[in-house]
């Protein structure tokens, strides 16, 4: 299963294009316009790259989540290391459908990615992989 950003990942783009339009009806010159135009654009093109590679992929045993955009981060947790699952969503992350999942290691440290579509039926379906994991994993010993 792999969980990527959801699409209010590009709310700053929103922010500079509000911005933008406040310029434009603000009667700003020519110039300025076309400065925070490509601002907008430049803020864009960032949080693009961002949501293509950021994920969180669950694999036959281990959680993966992957980073960044010029130097990429790897986290990796085996399944039975994974000791809580967690998500939080605003109101507003409630009524557009995203928020943050978050899973939990032994160590406590939490490896996080958000905005996430549906955060609780990532979390059903993580508890689902991560369960049938530890139940293979008793059967084998």
């Amino acid at each position: 299963m792999k969980v990527v950003l959801h699409w209010m990942n590009f709310r700053y783009t929103g922010t500079s294009a509000f911005i933008v339009v406040l310029a434009f009806v603000g009667d700003a010159g020519f110039g300025v316009l076309l400065f925070l135009l490509m601002i907008s654009g430049v803020v864009y093109y960032i949080e693009k790259l961002r949501k293509t590679n950021t994920y969180m992929l669950f694999e036959d045993s281990k959680l993966t989540l992957a980073e960044g955009i010029f130097s990429k981060s790897v986290s990796e947790l085996a399944f039975h290391n994974i000791s809580m699952l967690k998500t939080d969503q605003s109101k507003l992350g409630r009524l557009l459908g995203y928020g943050r999942f978050a899973v939990f290691g032994s160590s406590g440290k939490p490896i996080s990615i958000e905005p996430v579509a549906a955060p609780d039926s990532i979390k059903q379906k993580a508890v689902t992989l991560v369960n049938g994991d530890e139940r293979n994993t008793r059967k084998d010993s």
